[in-house]
């Protein structure tokens, strides 16, 4: 890995997580749910009675921030990075924590076997696969425009996210451009839902 002041791998915990990747599908920026259990006793018996709630979809951003944080987890059946879209002004840091699972951060670039779908000028970045709770992996972002990026463990799943840098023009950025062939169904599906989300959030 390269330019470590503009890319930190940072171990916030030693504490590693030995999950399983199988049957996980994408949660994209939805709700995640969360179940408590209550026990009670009445009568020599005792009940348990479970409660799911839902954590807030978070909000598509309506303005360019001066940095940015990724969650990157997996519960039951689902996984994603939350918010999947982050807009941050040119210069900013984006960090990607990770909550839960086994995940990676990587650029949409032919340096990784993949289609471009970052602007041409800018760098692409990998995390690698991160394996502990509590690690994060940081990237500075110095060109304007539309980046796209996925989990290399899940992107069959639909693990995808997008970044805007700066207040770039909807035109011309290949992130925004429709989906290859080559990419599997569920980011195909993903890109087209953030391709949409992307474009109006843009113009406003």
């Amino acid at each position: 890995m390269t330019d470590l002041t503009r890319r930190r791998l940072v171990q916030l915990t030693g504490a590693g997580l030995a999950l399983s990747l199988a049957g996980c599908t994408s949660g994209g920026n939805g709700d995640d749910e969360t179940t408590t259990s209550t026990t009670t006793q009445s009568g020599g018996e005792t009940t348990t009675e479970k409660t799911t709630t839902s954590e807030p979809t978070p909000k598509d951003p309506t303005e360019p921030q001066s940095s940015a944080t990724v969650e990157m987890w997996t519960k039951g059946d689902s996984t994603g990075f939350r918010p999947d879209i982050v807009w941050v002004e040119k210069g900013a840091t984006v960090t990607w924590k990770q909550v839960s699972g086994v995940h990676s951060t990587t650029a949409y670039h032919l340096e990784y076997d993949q289609p471009t779908r970052i602007p041409d000028e800018a760098e692409p970045w990998d995390s690698e696969v991160l394996v502990d709770e509590g690690m994060e992996f940081e990237h500075t972002f110095d060109v304007e425009g539309v980046y796209d990026y996925f989990c290399t463990p899940h992107e069959k799943v639909g693990m995808l996210g997008t970044v805007i840098v700066g207040n770039p023009s909807p035109e011309g950025q290949p992130a925004l451009e429709p989906p290859q062939d080559m990419l599997p169904e569920a980011a195909i599906e993903k890109i087209q839902e953030l391709n949409k989300r992307t474009k109006a959030i843009l113009e406003g």
